[in-house]
């Protein structure tokens, strides 16, 4: 779908909301977009820098796109509205935010020039009460966007608790009443289902990161993300007996606060998580050795700052954490360090 903002062409596209609740400005106040407090939004600065990232206040994700569309607030009732292309290019546009306009389970926000008025569009977003308990709903609600009478239709699924999208897939988890994690991943462009995963794990550590782990038969699914600026590239992996079949970064993507939405049942212990990584990072490192003696000696220094001997210490200490769990198990004996 086609946008005309501002005498640009943007494409309609790309992630979802998170919001608590639905606010309406008050007298004598600039409107504002409902805030969230249950996740974080980021989306990619450059396309030359896969590890960087900024915080939006509403991102919309949908089923098919070919740009990301994102809102932050700039202050006095003005939001920068940004859309993303498969480039990486970043365009940025200011507009108005029109106070919220209440109805029946739903609320609008009208988009308008800064310096005429003139009307651009408006946001649409579904009261979160409509769907349940507004505290167990980490994304926002954030329906549909109109620009110049072209309508893009976001993602609404009370249940989604990460999300992020590359070029050519999207990635979703979501968790059911009982926290069970379920790691869903769809072609961009159409939207097909190419597979799923049940039974994962989640991860906090340092600087509030956050991994989701998903294990199936010998293949491992590491998705990483951060509400800061910075995650180690890739923050996606996905590995088969220790070889990596994939791996790539989300241009943009959601994150709820795992604290907050997290089931203790299925949390996996930060250094586990960090540790199945280094795994393959030291089984890849070894697998360079060339007889080169120059080659050789650079693959070992990257060896020694990668932690590999520490990872064969550490190892028999990890296959006791996974106790009995058969999952853990398998996977930390197909990863064994026999490099």
């Amino acid at each position: 779908m086609m946008i005309r903002t501002g005498g640009r062409n943007l494409l309609v596209a790309a992630i979802a909301v998170a919001a608590t609740g639905l606010l309406s400005a008050t007298a004598g106040q600039a409107a504002s977009l409902p805030k969230n407090q249950n996740g974080f939004y980021l989306m990619q600065g450059k396309s030359d820098d896969q590890s960087r990232y900024f915080a939006v206040d509403a991102l919309c994700v949908a089923e098919k796109h070919n740009v990301f569309i994102a809102f932050k607030e700039d202050g006095a009732g003005l939001v920068d509205f940004l859309s993303l292309n498969r480039a990486g290019n970043l365009n940025r546009e200011t507009l108005r935010l029109g106070e919220a306009d209440a109805g029946d389970s739903q609320i609008y926000y009208s988009l308008s020039e800064p310096e005429t008025g003139e009307g651009v569009g408006r946001l649409h977003y579904i009261n979160p009460g409509a769907l349940g308990d507004p505290a167990k709903i980490a994304m926002n609600t954030l329906s549909s966007i109109t620009i110049d009478d072209a309508r893009g239709e976001c993602m609404v699924q009370p249940d989604v608790v990460y999300v992020g999208v590359t070029n050519q897939r999207r990635l979703m988890v979501t968790a059911n009443a009982q926290g069970k994690l379920v790691l869903s991943e769809f072609s961009r462009v159409g939207g097909e289902l190419l597979s799923t995963k049940t039974g994962g794990y989640w991860s906090t550590g340092k600087a509030d990161e956050i991994v989701f782990s998903f294990i199936e038969g010998d293949e491992l699914t590491s998705l990483k993300a951060s509400p800061h600026e910075r995650i180690a590239y890739p923050a996606w992996r996905k590995t088969r007996a220790g070889t990596r079949e994939f791996s790539a970064s989300p241009q943009s993507f959601f994150v709820a606060d795992m604290e907050k939405f997290g089931s203790r049942e299925n949390r996996m212990p930060y250094g586990l998580a960090l540790h199945f990584e280094r795994l393959e990072i030291c089984r890849h490192l070894a697998g360079e050795a060339s007889g080169d003696p120059g080659r050789d000696a650079q693959l070992a220094k990257s060896i020694e700052r990668s932690g590999c001997s520490a990872a064969k210490a550490n190892h028999s200490e990890y296959v006791k954490q996974s106790g009995n769990d058969e999952k853990l198990s398998k996977m930390l004996t197909l990863l064994k360090p026999d490099f």
